[in-house]
């Protein structure tokens, strides 16, 4: 039970590094594209990444449609709408299953301080139930430091630390939960701005015991004429490197 409890837990912290990662794929493109094909290949027989994502863009850079597919199968699409600073305010997923498809309506509530910058973001659904709390934003000069997300509908709650260098490059990503364990990443980048490798540091609490999780992964790209990277390989614990995604690419 405990090998199969410390599995899951490996496959949460791989999701919550995923998901820091999915962001920071959509936001290191050039020359405004219209569409962004992102393909995850499984990298090991646990590996959960076996998802292709379609995306739309308005003509402000934002994100205006996303397709998620499983095993050639559609999964959800999403649709998002932004108030002038560029924040989601209105996303309304469809999900298609066996069960039967299903719609939802989700609205944000963003807060921002004297400086216009984001403080508090609340999210619910159209009966007015509250899902997500972004609070406590603290930020050193334009930089967001600290963060929590609170999940009231699951009883989860998460504290996050960044830290830049002196180019303000992020540096490090510290998730604290409330069980008292933690994952830290810690990146290193290339020249260009892509990351080199990220060293992943977690420990989980499973029957009061601390159990530390540690990965080190080396990043490798190809690159299109226009400075974006099409595929990236990974290296995992120095082993053999071996593609991670691909990323196709299509320009206005």
């Amino acid at each position: 039970m405990k090998q199969l409890s410390i599995l899951l837990l490996t496959l949460f912290i791989t999701s919550y590094n995923y998901s820091q990662d999915h962001l920071r794929f959509l936001t290191d493109l050039n020359d405004n594209p219209t569409k962004v094909v992102l393909k995850f290949n499984k990298v090991t027989k646990h590996d959960p990444h076996d998802w292709k994502f379609v995306y739309l863009f308005d003509y402000f850079g934002n994100i205006s449609f996303q397709r998620s597919i499983q095993k050639r199968k559609v999964i959800s699409e999403q649709f998002f709408d932004y108030n002038k600073k560029g924040d989601i305010i209105y996303e309304k997923k469809d999900y298609f299953n066996t069960k039967g498809d299903s719609s939802e309506v989700l609205k944000t509530a963003n807060k921002y301080d004297s400086q216009d910058r984001l403080i508090r973001q609340t999210l619910s659904n159209e009966q007015g139930e509250v899902l997500l709390i972004m609070d406590s934003l603290i930020y050193d000069c334009n930089n967001l430091i600290s963060y929590t997300k609170d999940y009231p509908k699951d009883e989860k709650k998460y504290t996050f630390h960044l830290t830049y260098d002196n180019e303000n490059t992020l540096n490090s990503t510290i998730m604290y939960v409330l069980s008292g364990g933690y994952t830290n990443v810690n990146y290193k980048y290339y020249s260009n701005g892509q990351v080199l490798e990220s060293q992943i540091h977690s420990l989980v609490i499973i029957d009061n015991e601390k159990i530390p999780i540690d990965h080190v992964k080396e990043y490798f790209y190809i690159y299109d004429k226009h400075g974006n990277w099409t595929k990236r390989y990974v290296k995992i614990d120095y082993g053999k490197k071996q593609l991670e995604l691909t990323r196709k690419i299509t320009y206005r």
